[in-house]
């Protein structure tokens, strides 16, 4: 969206992302997914060059929930838009599932079949008395 901290508004678009009637914003959000959809084929195709994609795990993450905030100030963002939240209710703080789940893509070839899909929940549990020390404690850089 903007280049620098004191930049103007970075008012490229992605060809993909182009008169489809969307909003001005979801235009800019869908060519910031694409960026990033971009960047992380590029770094695959680098481990893929390096001979190092088979063992080398791959884990793209995001937050939860859509939101119904705009990048753009002067402008809406509805968190309907693309319809991010699947077949559940809630958006970014509801505690509906909606709002909670957080996405998580893995790619590692030698471990992972590429058709593989698991909706379970995952939940990681820290029950080593030295890990429950560090989490209490943001100074101890040990852990």
């Amino acid at each position: 969206m903007i280049k620098t901290v004191a930049g103007t508004i970075d008012s490229s678009r992605h060809s993909d992302c182009i008169d489809k009637a969307w909003t001005d914003v979801e235009e800019r959000f869908a060519t910031m997914v694409r960026r990033i959809d971009d960047c992380v084929g590029d770094l695959i195709i680098t481990f893929q060059d390096l001979e190092i994609d088979q063992n080398t795990m791959v884990v793209f993450t995001s937050d939860n929930g859509p939101h119904c905030e705009s990048c753009l100030k002067a402008f809406d963002y509805a968190s309907t838009s693309f319809e991010s939240f699947g077949p559940f209710d809630g958006i970014k703080r509801d505690l509906w599932e909606g709002g909670i789940r957080m996405p998580t893509l893995v790619h590692f070839p030698a471990v992972v079949s590429p058709t593989t899909i698991d909706f379970r929940f995952v939940l990681i549990r820290n029950t080593n008395e030295k890990e429950k020390s560090c989490q209490s404690s943001h100074a101890n850089l040990g852990c």
